[in-house]
């Protein structure tokens, strides 16, 4: 997100219970808020990063743990959104096997849908709302699975460094 600061994104607002996280975050430039009660799930992530935008402004939430997503991938979403008209929007890849396809992070909310996050409770993020409206969703695909993945421990990057991309700045 450091790349598409200022260039895509007018702030980069990161949310986390980690001291050291907040203090990167601090020296890159963006405002950060502690999350002291991450046992509230993810939709208390989400009520924060709300509290820390305007009511009008258009959010696009990422997480911190996608070591191959692009940032030209990043703006491309944010580009095709602007120009689609849609309140929704999010990255998604087409299965290896049929048509289906898996839609993932980062994901962008247009303001009509601000009452509908602040209204998750739990372990449940904007997903729920994107499956809730396909209607009004846009679609970025991106054609290397890998952009899409998370990790979350270091034992899963010898897996998925098996991706023909290399990890984003």
């Amino acid at each position: 997100m450091a790349a598409l600061k200022g260039s895509t994104f007018e702030r980069v607002c990161l949310v986390s219970q980690y001291e050291e996280i907040l203090a990167g975050a601090r020296e890159m430039g963006f405002e950060v808020c502690r999350n002291d009660r991450s046992d509230l799930g993810i939709s208390h992530s989400v009520h924060l990063g709300l509290s820390m935008a305007g009511e009008e402004d258009v959010c696009c939430f990422a997480v911190c743990d996608q070591p191959w997503l692009k940032a030209e991938t990043v703006r491309g979403l944010v580009e095709g959104f602007l120009r689609s008209g849609k309140g929704l929007g999010c990255l998604g890849c087409r299965e290896r096997t049929g048509d289906e396809i898996r839609l993932g992070n980062p994901a962008i909310f247009a303001p009509g849908y601000r009452r509908e996050l602040l209204a998750l409770t739990g372990d449940v993020g904007g997903r729920k709302i994107i499956k809730k409206h396909p209607e009004d969703l846009y679609v970025f695909q991106v054609s290397d699975a890998a952009e899409l993945e998370d990790v979350d421990t270091r034992s899963q990057l010898p897996a998925a460094s098996t991706y023909s991309s290399a990890p984003s700045e």
